[in-house]
C-alpha cells in the first residue's frame, strides 16, 4: 500500500543586511509543499516513466530552501540552510545541546555564507577569526570569517562565499572546525549532498 507524506520545506531566515555582516531574524517564508510516494519516490502516477526514473534517482537532501521579499523594494532574498548532524555540547550556561547551522543567502550583497549556533559563543579576536572546512575527503581549507555588525557572538560570516559554495555543491559531506569561547575547537559535521543553488 502506498503511503504519501507531505513534506513542508522551511528554512531558518536571516535578515537582509547593509554590509557583509548582519544580525539574524525570522520573517515571512515562502513555503513549498509536495507529496511523495515513499514506495516509488514520485508524487503522481501520471508522471512519464522518464520523469519517474529521474525523481527516483535524485539523491535525498537535508537542505531546506526559502525566500523573503522586502516589502519596501519587492526584491527577494534567497536562503538555503542545513543543520549539523549532531548537537554541540558546551558547559554552563550553554549546556543542554546547541545546534549548528550553515545558511546560504543571496541578496543585494551577493552570496553570503553564515555559520550560527543556537547556543554558545564563537571565539573571535581583534584580527577576526577562521574556520577550517573539509569537503568530502579533500584537503581541509581555511576560511577567514567576519563578525556581524551588532557583534553577536553566535554568528559568523564565512568569507569567500564563492569558493565555499562551489565546493559544497559538488560534495556530500562537510566538516567544519571552529573555536568557541571557553570550549576550544569544536567539530561540526553536515550531510550536504544535493545542494541546489543557482543564485
Amino acid at each position: 500500500m502506498k503511503k504519501t507524506f507531505t513534506f513542508i520545506v522551511a528554512a531558518i531566515m536571516l535578515s537582509a543586511c547593509n554590509a557583509p555582516s548582519s544580525t539574524s531574524d525570522i520573517d515571512s517564508v515562502k513555503v513549498d509543499t509536495f507529496a511523495v510516494d515513499t514506495t516509488t519516490g514520485v508524487s503522481d502516477d501520471t508522471m512519464p516513466a522518464a520523469e519517474k526514473e529521474k525523481v527516483a534517482t535524485t539523491p535525498t537532501t537535508k537542505w531546506t530552501y526559502s525566500e523573503h521579499e522586502d516589502k519596501m523594494t519587492s526584491k527577494k532574498t534567497y536562503f538555503a540552510s542545513i543543520d549539523a548532524n549532531e548537537e554541540l555540547q558546551f558547559d554552563f550556561p550553554y549546556d543542554g545541546g546547541s545546534t549548528a547551522t550553515i545558511a546560504l543567502r543571496k541578496g543585494k550583497n551577493g552570496n553570503e555564507v553564515l555559520l550560527s549556533v543556537s547556543k554558545g559563543q564563537f571565539n573571535t579576536g581583534v584580527d577576526g577569526s577562521e574556520v577550517t572546512v573539509r569537503f568530502d575527503q579533500n584537503k581541509a581549507i581555511t576560511f577567514s570569517c567576519s563578525e556581524p555588525s551588532d557583534n553577536s557572538s553566535d554568528l559568523l560570516f564565512i568569507n569567500n562565499a564563492t569558493k565555499f559554495i562551489a565546493n559544497a555543491k559538488r560534495s556530500k559531506k562537510m566538516i567544519i572546525q571552529a573555536e568557541f569561547y571557553q570550549s576550544g575547537l569544536q567539530t561540526m559535521e553536515f550531510d550536504i549532498a544535493g545542494l541546489k543553488w543557482d543564485h
